[in-house]
């Protein structure tokens, strides 16, 4: 098994261009695959692969991985009903791991929010205060319990708000 580890793309040349257009892989004997998958059958009969059934994985519109199921001790022919759950199981791997990415990106976003030196904060539509920086309370002198579901104008009194919204205008 060790051998089909660290292998390259350009080693598969006939898989691998199925699987970026998002085909499965169902080979159910290696023995009788094309000429023009040489290249891959001299892998697989070198592995004691018999049969094999490659899923891509992807992240909308580019594959980044594949879940693959071999047999090496018959041929054997998966049936659409497994075809389909083994697709559902690659589509759940390929959302749990999408999930995980975008989090990492929020965190990331939410930490640069609150670290900007610069006040920021996010309103709903009715100017209620939903999220307040450091630099926005230390500029302020509120705490964070203090302010978020407060309307915006209670940093201003309503006068001033009127010269500013004038201002802009």
């Amino acid at each position: 098994m060790n051998m089909l580890q660290d292998l390259r793309n350009e080693d598969f040349p006939w898989v691998i261009p199925r699987l970026r257009r998002f085909e499965t892989v169902h080979i159910p004997r290696v023995v009788a695959l094309p000429p023009e998958a040489s290249s891959e059958r001299a892998v697989f009969e070198a592995g004691g692969i018999r049969s094999l059934i490659v899923i891509p994985v992807s992240r909308g519109e580019s594959i980044f991985g594949f879940l693959g199921f071999d047999s090496v001790r018959e041929e054997k022919t998966w049936a659409k009903e497994d075809i389909t759950l083994l697709k559902l199981v690659g589509d759940a791997i390929a959302n749990a791991l999408n999930r995980l990415r975008a989090e990492r990106q929020i965190r990331m976003l939410a930490h640069s929010l609150k670290s900007i030196g610069e006040c920021v904060s996010i309103t709903d539509r009715d100017d209620r205060i939903l999220f307040v920086n450091d630099a926005f309370r230390k500029t302020y002198g509120y705490t964070e319990e203090e302010v978020i579901g407060q309307p915006v104008r209670i940093l201003r009194p309503p006068q001033e708000a009127n010269a500013r919204a004038e201002e802009i205008l």
